[in-house]
Formats: C-alpha cells, structure tokens, sequence
C-alpha cells in the first residue's frame, strides 16, 4: 500500500464525483482536515471508514488499500492476500497509535491533577505557616520564617488545571 497513490485516488475519486473535501468530510462525519491529509498522503482513512469512504466514492475498499481501480477477475488470490495482510497490518498500527495517544494522555492528566493538589496543599500550607510566623516572637521566628513567594504556589495550581484542560481537548478534538 502506498500512502500517496491512495491519497491522489481518494482526491480523484471525489473530484470525479463533483464532491468538495468539506462535502465528502461532512457525509463521513470526520473533518475536511482529516480528507486534506488523506489526499496529500499525510496518512490513512481509519479502517473503520474504509467501507463508508469506498461507497461514497463508488469503489470497493480494495480500490482504496491499493489505490487504483482493480478488476476482481483479473487479481490473482496472492495479491488479494497481500492487500488484506497490509491492511491488517495498518489497523494493528492504528490501534497501537490510539493506546498509546490515550496513555500519554492520561498520564498528562495525572501530572496535571498533581500539580492542582499540591499547588492548593502548599498554598495552604503557606497561609498557616504565616499565622504561626506571626505569633512566634524571639530567635525562633527566624528558623520558622522563609519566604516563598506567594505567587509561586497559586502558579502551579493554574499550570495543573490547564494541563488537564488541555488534555481534555486534545481527546476530544482527536476523537
């Protein structure tokens, strides 16, 4: 399978339709950006869009693996074979890709939760060890006083909130 023939198939295809790349994105339900790169040969259809692509454009999914128009009669099983294994393969790949975005992505989170709680936690933290510093009198309000700076804290609660934040939309403008 070649990334770039199927892309300069799928564009023939539809512009043999009279269709735009936003018209075929909205009858697939995925955006004209994700059409853009299938025609360039940035990437692949996901397989689960193979059979609604192929019926929009009048061809079978086996037109689109191997960007061309093929004739059954004239296809001999091995290659049948071959273009059913590439693309087993590419939906391995694809699903491989998935989980690890997800992981990644959860992981993101996690950092992000954690920089939220112990952001509040210090700040907290902060707000007594200052009612402490301010009735302690004598020497040993020396070893108790150190200075933070009281931004510090509230900084890296908004860093936290807006990892998860931006996690969250980067799921879901990748779903």
């Amino acid at each position: 399978m070649d990334v770039k023939r199927t892309g300069s198939f799928i564009a023939e295809m539809r512009k043999g339709k009279n269709m735009t790349q936003a018209e075929l994105a909205a009858k697939l339900q995925v955006t004209d950006k994700a059409v853009s790169r299938w025609e360039r040969g940035v990437g692949y259809p996901d397989i689960t869009l193979l059979e609604p692509l192929a019926g929009q454009l009048g061809v079978t999914v086996l037109d689109i693996l191997r960007g061309e128009k093929t004739f059954p009669d004239k296809m001999t099983g091995e290659e049948t074979e071959q273009t059913v294994a590439e693309t087993v393969r590419l939906a391995a790949g694809q699903r491989r890709q998935a989980v690890r975005r997800v992981i990644l992505l959860a992981i993101v989170m996690l950092i992000g939760a954690a920089m939220l709680i112990w952001g509040i936690l210090w700040w907290t933290s902060q707000q007594s060890a200052l009612k402490i510093i301010a009735g302690a009198d004598g020497p040993s309000a020396v070893f108790v006083a150190w200075k933070v700076e009281p931004m510090l804290p509230v900084a890296v609660s908004a860093a936290g909130a807006v990892l998860i934040l931006a996690s969250l939309l980067i799921y879901r403008w990748r779903k």
